[in-house]
């Protein structure tokens, strides 16, 4: 009897509680973005709002310097036709235009599959606590518009958290001494030869961004199609690229399940990796047609902390000769 009793409370107690709904899935959203070597060279999508939020510095940037703790990279402006020759002099005065020739050879950053490597190399001894730099004097050619620039440039030793440099015109009438204090709200800080400062504006802060879609300079050789626009090295091109924000960010590219049928459980048995760059992500060239195509059977899946999202593009237009429009659909698995 005690025991009829227990069961009949059990059966009551379990009928008190209402099974866990099963939430619906949210509903793609729709975006576009559009990108101009000229003008709108960058955008950067927050997944949480997924609004494209372009580059507003102004001016352009010609130096972008890393501003992680022990990173010290630094970064040309390949888009501005930013050059540079190293001298392997260190007397700065010493370095005039008897240094320019036609001997000089123009470097520009190298991509790697580790990630972009930098002409400037590396320009220190950077197992001290402040880097200690190898005072070379490098010949730096940079652009404002229509108008070409000459100068020099010398790193000199840093502190922990700042870079320092001094450059000028060949012929030393002015000299310029600069420090590039690391901002760690940031990945990079970015610097103009033409206003002889920091440019504001150019990325978001690190956690106010996902996904960049830019250009991107790559061997040719690698590529199947044309670049967007071809560099001083006759063997690398611009061609339009993808930015992952590593920091935050997990990906996987799947061509197997179909951008409708990934959910959260499919996209988390998945082996997600990081990488901060991509070509070519969203379209591939069609042989047969000798044209850009719609990958449309490709979906960037990224994971950031606990949550999941599905990418996919719609449609890619040319918009002019190194312009394009690409729309796209998100939605959080």
């Amino acid at each position: 009897m005690r025991s009829l009793g227990y069961i009949t409370l059990c059966l009551f107690l379990v009928s008190c509680f209402r099974p866990d709904e099963v939430l619906p899935p949210i509903a793609p959203q729709e975006t576009t973005v559009n990108l101009s070597i000229d003008e709108n060279q960058s955008a950067y999508i927050d997944l949480g709002s997924i609004l494209p939020e372009y580059n507003e510095s102004e001016p352009a940037w010609h130096l972008k310097f890393q501003n992680t703790n022990q990173g010290w990279g630094i970064y040309l402006n390949t888009l501005d036709n930013v050059v540079i020759h190293n001298t392997t002099q260190t007397d700065f005065d010493a370095v005039d235009a008897s240094s320019f020739g036609p001997e000089v050879v123009w470097q520009m950053d190298v991509p790697t599959p580790e990630g972009l490597s930098p002409a400037l190399g590396e320009w220190g001894d950077f197992s001290f606590d402040n880097p200690k730099s190898f005072k070379d004097v490098f010949l730096i050619l940079w652009n404002d518009q229509d108008t070409s620039y000459l100068y020099k440039l010398q790193l000199l030793d840093a502190t922990v958290n700042a870079y320092h440099l001094r450059y000028g015109p060949l012929n030393n009438d002015t000299t310029y001494s600069v420090w590039i204090n690391k901002d760690s709200d940031y990945a990079h800080s970015y610097f103009s030869f033409k206003k002889h400062k920091k440019v504001q504006n150019v990325e978001p802060q690190i956690g106010a961004w996902d996904l960049c879609f830019t250009y991107l300079q790559d061997s040719i050789q690698t590529h199947q199609i044309f670049p967007e626009q071809y560099t001083i090295n006759p063997n690398f091109g611009i061609y339009n690229g993808l930015l992952v924000n590593y920091r935050t960010n997990f990906l996987y590219l799947d061509t197997a399940a179909g951008f409708e049928n990934i959910d959260y459980f499919y996209a988390s048995k998945l082996e997600f990796y990081k990488t901060d760059q991509l070509f070519n992500t969203f379209v591939h060239w069609d042989r047969e047609n000798n044209a850009l195509e719609l990958a449309d059977e490709l979906t960037l899946l990224l994971n950031k902390e606990d949550k999941y999202y599905a990418i996919r593009a719609t449609s890619f237009a040319r918009t002019g000769p190194s312009n394009y429009s690409i729309s796209l659909l998100v939605k959080q698995l």
